[in-house]
């Protein structure tokens, strides 16, 4: 009665092995690499589309500047705003009209990236 167990199951059977372990651990680590990736990925993204917002900002801004001024005092300009580098480009057109041009540059990881913005308009006098 206290001796052996009537059905006992063999060890191979009785728990997992190290073989069955090791492959459900790749599998795991694979899984949250790719998720850990993709986290990276969306907060670099993030970033950019908020550099690119600020930019954007700025150049609105200098702009807007731009075409208060009355046609006298309405000249090319450059300037800084923390990482930003700003270029104010005006050129004639036809008809009285006045073309401004905004571009603002940043490096982005090691690149320089820009944006622009441009308006064709009637001057003040």
């Amino acid at each position: 009665m206290y001796g052996k167990p009537k059905n006992p199951k063999p060890s191979s059977e009785a728990a997992f092995s190290l073989l069955e372990v090791l492959v459900a651990v790749t599998i795991l680590s694979v899984g949250v690499l790719g998720v850990l990736t993709g986290f990276s990925l969306s907060t670099r993204a993030s970033a950019r589309a908020y550099r690119t917002d600020q930019a954007a900002a700025i150049a609105r801004c200098q702009l807007e500047q731009a075409l208060a001024l009355p046609t006298r005092e309405l000249e090319p300009g450059t300037g800084t705003s923390s990482r930003f580098h700003w270029t104010l480009d005006v050129e004639g057109k036809p008809h009285g009209l006045v073309r401004a041009t905004v571009t603002v540059k940043w490096l982005e990881r090691g690149q320089t990236e820009s944006y622009r913005l441009s308006q064709v308009f009637v001057p003040r006098e």
